[in-house]
């Protein structure tokens, strides 16, 4: 009996531990890329991130941030040293959208580095392989279900930093 309770226990801490190695990739809150990438993480296996808010929100200002991550238990950390936006602009009336459809035009991005990095922390989840979407795997980030769109997010960088 003391052997399965162990076993249970083994099973169970290693169910919400994540190493780098294992989130590493590329994970929308989308299961597909539609007209741009929705709000999207790019784990690299060394412990840096970037996360990129939707590519089809016109009207945003804040454009992403990065920094280092860790996972630990059922804890993601991120210490985030760098945040890029857009500086300026107007908001004007989306020209194909509805009344009150608008999007920012004329603003520069700019790059604000922290010089003490903020923290941040997040929930996480396993990683679940049963869904038929994306790479057939989700993970939960503070409740918000993130789909595995690649597992190599160097390949995929460019296409985030136009």
């Amino acid at each position: 009996m003391k052997i399965i309770i162990l076993i249970l226990f083994i099973t169970t801490c290693s169910v919400f531990s994540q190493g780098n190695d294992s989130l590493a990739g590329v994970w929308q809150d989308n299961e597909v890329v539609a007209a741009g990438w929705s709000n999207t993480f790019l784990f690299f296996s060394d412990g840096t991130f970037k996360f990129f808010f939707s590519q089809m929100d016109l009207r945003k200002r804040e454009v992403s941030f990065s920094g280092t991550w860790r996972v630990q238990g059922d804890g993601l950390y991120l210490d985030v040293k760098q945040r890029h936006y857009i500086d300026g602009g107007t908001l004007v009336q989306y020209p194909n959208g509805e009344k009150g459809d608008s999007m920012l035009v004329g603003g520069l991005t700019k790059i604000k580095f922290i010089a003490t990095p903020e923290k941040i922390e997040m929930s996480i989840s396993k990683i679940y392989s049963d869904t038929e979407y994306a790479m057939g795997k989700y993970i939960y980030i503070d409740a918000m279900k993130f789909f595995l769109m690649s597992t190599k997010p160097e390949e995929l960088l460019k296409q985030f930093e136009k």
